[in-house]
């Protein structure tokens, strides 16, 4: 038996003009099981993070008067993370520091993921802990495993990035302890080298994604003179794309094994870039950030959509339809190709101008009167304007 003695308490929130208590005094017993009950805002919610904060717990509220005494230490569920690129079990020792990692684990095991395929995206920074990581949450109930060996936060082998025989070590260890089937995540230098491919499957993987966040920084504070966070981190989405889609062309060609294409997908169309690139799957993540799950449903209604249109019966129809187009630098043949004016332009883009105008730097692109025309001898055949013009009206030709 242990007491929580409350004296004197006293608690009101910035802005409102009525206390939620005002002077109570209780003492409670532990060997009880008591129930708070009362209408929304009488203060149960309030009561609890008031014994959280005499701990100095992160959801706890401070600024009370009076005084709480008790030698019990206090949990309140559902618990707030505050960093969520942890993993569960990190997250769980934070929260209960005094529950034995064993108990941890059995706790996690009761984890139930009902009907879905549950892939779990795991790190470590040896051999051996991320193997210890994997057959950990393959006990959980994982189906399959995303290893991140090259996530630009926390720590990393050294020479990881730049040798592959480090990571034939790293999945080695991994794909020998698990059963479920292993994919690994490569940035994007990985993803393009055939040293580095053919290690990941000669260790076991069943799949590669790609590409991982590129390492970056928001920006800084030129005001301030500070860094607008404080360590570098991954940076994704639609601005990698032209990144990322080129990993996975370039995948297409290096691996026999499955490819899971992510980086700047975030609806029905750039999937469909990278499905027809050789994707066998595509990963929405900083779109489901930004948009909510209800992303996922409609890239996949406006995926079939686009389809039926298009009169495709089935993804595999169009996979991979995109790469006879691509060819080797080298196979590229060298010709004076100049821009070619296809239909009238004779309508401003707005208050800044035509960007073909003003981008050209050969002076090749200009306007005359409400007129826009190209001077073949000063065109050097760039292809900006082609790239630049909204209304499409440009093409290169011999």
């Amino acid at each position: 038996m242990a007491m929580i003695l409350l004296s004197n308490l006293s608690f009101g929130y910035e802005g409102s003009y009525q206390s939620v208590f005002e002077d109570l005094s209780i003492a409670l017993d532990t060997d009880w099981c008591l129930g708070l009950t009362g209408r929304n805002g009488r203060g149960k919610t309030t009561l609890l993070r008031l014994l959280l904060g005499a701990q100095g717990a992160a959801y706890g509220l401070r600024g009370f008067t009076g005084s709480i005494q008790t030698k019990v230490r206090f949990g309140y569920f559902p618990a707030p993370v505050e960093h969520p690129e942890w993993l569960a079990l990190e997250v769980a020792q934070q929260i209960c520091p005094d529950c034995q990692q064993w108990q941890l684990e059995r706790e996690l095991s009761q984890v139930r993921k009902g009907d879905s395929f549950l892939i779990c995206n795991i790190r470590g920074g040896t051999p051996s802990e991320l193997a210890y990581t994997a057959t950990a949450v393959e006990r959980f109930g994982a189906d399959a495993l995303e290893l991140c060996c090259f996530t630009p936060i926390g720590t990393k082998m050294e020479n990881l990035a730049i040798h592959p025989d480090e990571i034939y070590e790293m999945i080695r260890q991994v794909t020998q302890k698990v059963s479920v089937p292993v994919m690994v995540r490569l940035p994007h230098h990985a993803a393009s080298s055939r040293e580095f491919v053919q290690a990941v499957e000669r260790a076991g993987a069943k799949a590669v994604s790609a590409i991982e966040t590129l390492s970056g920084l928001i920006g800084v504070d030129v005001e301030r003179g500070r860094s607008r966070t404080p360590t570098i981190g991954g940076y994704s989405g639609p601005h990698i794309r032209p990144v990322s889609l080129a990993a996975t062309a370039m995948l297409s060609q290096l691996a026999d094994c499955q490819i899971a294409s992510m980086g700047g997908v975030e609806d029905a169309l750039s999937a469909l870039e990278f499905l027809m690139l050789g994707a066998s799957v595509v990963q929405l993540g900083s779109a489901v950030l930004l948009g909510g799950y209800g992303r996922i449903t409609r890239t996949v209604e406006d995926l079939e959509a686009w389809m039926r249109v298009h009169r495709y019966g089935s993804v595999e129809e169009l996979r991979g339809i995109a790469l006879d187009s691509l060819s080797p630098f080298e196979e590229i043949l060298t010709r004076r190709l100049h821009a070619s004016l296809d239909s009238p332009c004779g309508q401003s883009c707005g208050e800044g101008g035509c960007p073909c105008v003003t981008a050209c730097l050969d002076g090749a692109v200009v306007r005359e009167g409400d007129r826009v025309r190209v001077v073949r001898e000063r065109c050097s055949g760039c292809g900006l304007c082609v790239s630049l013009c909204p209304g499409g009206h440009f093409s290169l030709r011999k």
